[in-house]
């Protein structure tokens, strides 16, 4: 068994032995420097007992954030199909020139997040 304290004081949580190999695969040790109002917001979570320790709570900001680029991935793939199909239409007014322009500048509002249509 291996002790590994929390970050409250006096508490420790004892947990199996982890296996080198494992360790090396997914890069078991990283330190990372928070700024103060990320180290509060980490803190906060940590007084909920939702995680156990900090560890847990940038292992799951991660996962969040990796979801949310998938999806946004995901949107512009959709976009561009959209687009596409829109180009590709008979019944659709304007030239390639038109499609051009209006892809680009549709890419460019949900590159910067606007809502704006």
């Amino acid at each position: 068994m291996v002790a590994i304290p929390l970050n409250h004081p006096g508490q420790i949580i004892e947990v199996g032995v982890i296996d080198s190999a494992y360790a090396k695969a997914y890069n078991f040790c990283m330190n990372v420097a928070l700024a103060p109002g990320l180290e509060k917001f980490v803190s906060r979570k940590l007084k909920t007992g939702a995680y156990l320790d900090a560890s847990d709570v940038i292992r799951e900001s991660l996962r969040r954030w990796k979801d949310q680029e998938e999806l946004e991935g995901a949107a512009a793939e959709w976009l561009e199909e959209e687009i596409q199909a829109g180009v590709e239409s008979p019944e659709m007014p304007g030239g390639q020139a038109f499609w051009r322009e209006l892809r680009s500048e549709l890419h460019k509002e949900h590159k910067n997040g606007s809502r704006r249509r």
